[in-house]
């Protein structure tokens, strides 16, 4: 069992980077296979190319993951859980 990540950058508030959002699945995925989902994700969303999320969009990101089986699907949810947690 792989343990926890550091949590992404933003510990308290502010936007989320695409690498943030990737730091979420890292652990679980590995490196190029979380950065390959969370883009995938991204390209559904039609949210290509953008830097940063707010809250709302963050959780969209988590949302359109959260859906998908398996692992993806568990990180996604903790993922999103503690995006809820946050004070933003």
């Amino acid at each position: 069992m792989t343990p926890p990540s550091d949590p992404p950058s933003h510990t308290t508030s502010g936007p989320l980077t695409v690498s943030d959002v990737v730091a979420f699945f890292t652990p679980s995925l590995g490196e190029e296979k979380a950065r390959e989902t969370v883009h995938g994700a991204l390209s559904r969303l039609r949210f290509d190319g953008k830097p940063a999320f707010d809250r709302a969009d963050s959780l969209r990101v988590l949302e359109e993951l959260a859906r998908e089986d398996g692992i993806v699907g568990v990180a996604a949810r903790f993922a999103k859980a503690r995006i809820l947690l946050r004070h933003f």
